[in-house]
């Protein structure tokens, strides 16, 4: 079993554990009802609904908690430490860390989505400079073939007219 299939076990044993429990979770930059109802606590009922929940965790990146206090604490202590590390005065949001957290947050995302953007238009760029690439060799490649068909007498050691060297050591 490798690694990843253990943590995924562990952490769906997490969710099936609390089977009959209420947890609590929250996407600080999610405005959807079903996260910042997460908040008041979502009842597991079943199996089903655990390893449900243990798969939004995973492709989500959504985080649960045990209690309310813990959830809040764990977002006073993430709002902090981005502020920390981004180096911004928390009283430009009047002294709260966590809406510095939600809109930094939300700025390194569009920041992020800017990039890939551009990734992306850099990577297209560069596929068709080599499809043209690949197209002029293909042209050469055909051209040269024909004219050594035409020309016999390169096979026997001529002199290549594309790149001027012996036809025996010719890269064309």
């Amino acid at each position: 079993m490798t690694e990843g299939e253990k943590k995924y076990l562990e952490q769906r044993k997490w969710f099936t554990d609390r089977i009959g429990k209420t947890v609590y979770r929250c996407d600080l930059k999610c405005t959807c009802d079903v996260c910042q109802n997460g908040k008041k606590g979502i009842l597991i009922e079943d199996y089903d609904q655990a390893c449900y929940m243990n798969d939004c965790r995973g492709e989500m990146g959504i985080k649960y908690y045990d209690s309310i206090e813990e959830l809040e604490n764990d977002i006073d202590n993430r709002a902090e430490n981005y502020v920390k590390n981004v180096n911004i005065d928390p009283k430009t949001y009047k002294g709260d860390v966590i809406t510095a957290y939600v809109i930094g947050s939300n700025d390194q995302d569009e920041i992020k989505s800017r990039e890939m953007d551009k990734l992306k238009e850099v990577n297209e760029a560069l596929f068709t400079q080599v499809e043209t690439l690949i197209k002029q060799k293909d042209d050469i490649e055909t051209k040269h073939y024909a004219y050594k068909r035409k020309n016999p007498e390169y096979f026997s050691g001529g002199i290549c007219e594309s790149c001027g060297t012996n036809i025996r050591n010719c890269i064309c």
